[in-house]
């Protein structure tokens, strides 16, 4: 793994991203206030709906029933990724003075501040404005309540952008690695594959001309090891490889085209419009018009980045997949993991394009947050 060298301007950025990690943090304080939660930054305002099963999966490892109310269903804990809950369960073994939800709680701020000093790294020559930008973006960017929550996202995040930065170096294998924890750390991880893979193709046959590069083949096999070492896992805890799936049948979870539940949204979004539900869904159709925009943009870096191709794919199917599962699927967390995606463009493109995007997400921020404390998000 290559190291990484300080220079002077690094100091003035990790200034910058310590500065937003308290922004943060405010923000999260003003939200829960603002959501009649008055525990501040406590694990009673930042547990909702799954971060229970997190929690579970810390307390009892990964687990596989029949519904009680419908047998012919599957039901547990297995549905939801190991690595979070397991490193949760790490930590309480070495503070079990600790509460599990306060350990959660932690986790997901300790890889905030992680991947706001590693955005200092990623572009050291960074003029401050554009540092301040990125790191904005990274606190302000859809999903972002999730952040702060007991969820893996943050975890996630911080793990795509080592990915993203060791291929950008041409590490391949280093950001293997840190695509194999990717795909243990959410359900969707999957999805990183699939675009590792299109990069794989397209490099396999412009670039190297179609002969092997048998390091560029690490970063395909690091993601899949991971996937087979999950499905290995639940054979071996409940029974069953394909736990994951069983669990999640019962939602109707199938793949189709991406406009065919964008009626179905409309509709939710009209219906809802005299509430703040609304805001679900108008920022899912401004999610479409920004990865439209962001895979343009990728596009026309087809001649100065070799990768071009990996953070075209990566941001239009990490919203392509879930939208096109089910109408119910919860884009609006989902979206979090295109955030490495926003953090590059910000280093690429004209900045005043950034401060529209931004500004579109602070807008954005205040309700879904709400909603989250209020629980209305899953």
């Amino acid at each position: 793994m290559g190291t990484i060298q300080l220079n002077k301007n690094h100091f003035l950025l990790l200034g910058i991203s310590l500065l937003t990690f308290a922004l943060f943090l405010y923000f999260g304080d003003f939200i829960a206030l603002s959501g009649n939660c008055w525990g501040g930054f406590g694990a009673d305002c930042w547990s909702r709906w799954d971060s229970a099963l997190y929690i579970d999966v810390a307390q009892n490892g990964h687990n596989l029933v029949h519904c009680p109310d419908y047998p012919k269903d599957w039901c547990g804990n297995a549905g939801w990724a190991p690595l979070y809950p397991f490193t949760i369960r790490l930590l309480h073994l070495i503070l079990p003075q600790f509460e599990w939800f306060t350990l959660g709680l932690y986790l997901s701020h300790f890889y905030v501040i992680c991947s706001l000093i590693f955005i200092a790294f990623m572009f050291p020559n960074a003029k401050w404005h554009f540092h301040l930008l990125a790191c904005l973006i990274f606190v302000f960017a859809p999903g972002n309540i999730y952040l702060h929550a007991i969820f893996p996202l943050s975890m996630l995040v911080f793990l795509l952008l080592l990915c993203f930065y060791y291929l950008q170096k041409s590490q391949y294998i280093t950001s293997g690695i840190f695509a194999f924890f990717a795909v243990l750390t959410y359900s969707i991880g999957f999805v990183l594959i699939l675009a590792v893979g299109i990069w794989f193709i397209h490099d396999f046959i412009v670039n190297e001309k179609m002969k092997i590069n048998w390091k560029k083949i690490s970063l395909l096999l690091f993601p899949i090891m991971g996937i087979l070492l999950w499905f290995v896992y639940d054979y071996l805890k409940t029974g069953h490889w394909n736990a994951l799936f069983l669990i999640q049948a019962k939602y109707g979870h199938s793949f189709n085209t991406p406009w065919k539940y964008m009626s179905v949204r409309f509709n939710d979004m009209i219906s809802n419009w005299n509430k703040r539900d609304k805001w679900i869904e108008i920022q899912n159709f401004a999610l479409w018009i920004l990865v439209i925009f962001s895979c343009y943009e990728y596009w026309k870096l087809r001649h100065e980045n070799k990768n071009w191709i990996f953070f075209l794919s990566f941001t239009f199917l990490f919203l392509a997949v879930p939208y096109s599962t089910s109408p119910i699927t919860a884009i609006y967390r989902n979206a979090v993991v295109l955030i490495p995606s926003w953090i590059i463009l910000t280093q690429t493109i004209n900045y005043k394009k950034t401060l529209i995007a931004l500004a579109a997400f602070i807008v954005f921020a205040y309700p879904l947050g709400i909603l989250f404390i209020q629980s209305v998000l899953k």
